[in-house]
């Protein structure tokens, strides 16, 4: 599924040094969307982040920068919305979707800001780098991923796709 995702874009790193991701607070939330329950997230997907919106169909309350910028504000490790910033980005050709109140590198790093030992955040994270030529810096959110991950075989494998990805077979073969 990482792999579907390619796409490429200028790095927003230095937008992301010079301007910082801010806080994590948030008048509802931050929760972490692994441990919500599902009337929780409705009420953020119910208006926010609906089927119209992580397809890229557009925004349902405005601009859909801000519809899944609001999702990731409640919910900063919610990874379907991370997906849809990315692939927003990626499609606009932006490091910033319109609407959206940080570059998508922003949200990424406030993602695993926020939730440090969620593997899934670690390696949309990675897939982001990757489609952006980051390959060293890749590599160090697919080693937390790794390490985090380290007694689970979905993510031990999909490490080693993104490794295949970026042509590190070595390090793929040992994913393997």
């Amino acid at each position: 599924i990482w792999l579907a995702l390619a796409g490429a874009l200028p790095s927003a790193q230095a937008q992301v040094s010079a301007s910082g991701c801010g806080s994590l607070a948030n008048g509802y939330g931050p929760f972490d969307y692994r441990k919500s329950t599902p009337k929780n997230l409705a009420i953020v997907e119910d208006y926010h982040f609906t089927p119209r919106v992580e397809a890229l169909l557009g925004g349902t309350t405005g601009d859909i920068g801000a519809d899944i910028a609001y999702t990731l504000h409640a919910y900063p490790n919610h990874h379907r919305a991370l997906i849809a910033m990315m692939r927003v980005g990626e499609r606009d050709k932006t490091t910033q979707p319109k609407g959206a109140r940080y570059p998508v590198e922003c949200y990424m790093e406030r993602a695993v800001r926020f939730a440090r030992d969620d593997a899934v955040a670690q390696m949309i994270y990675a897939t982001y780098l990757i489609h952006n030529n980051r390959d060293s810096d890749a590599r160090a959110r697919l080693e937390a991923a790794r390490e985090i991950g380290k007694d689970n075989p979905f993510t031990q494998f999909n490490v080693g796709l993104l490794y295949f990805a970026m042509k590190d077979y070595d390090r793929a073969l040992a994913q393997a």
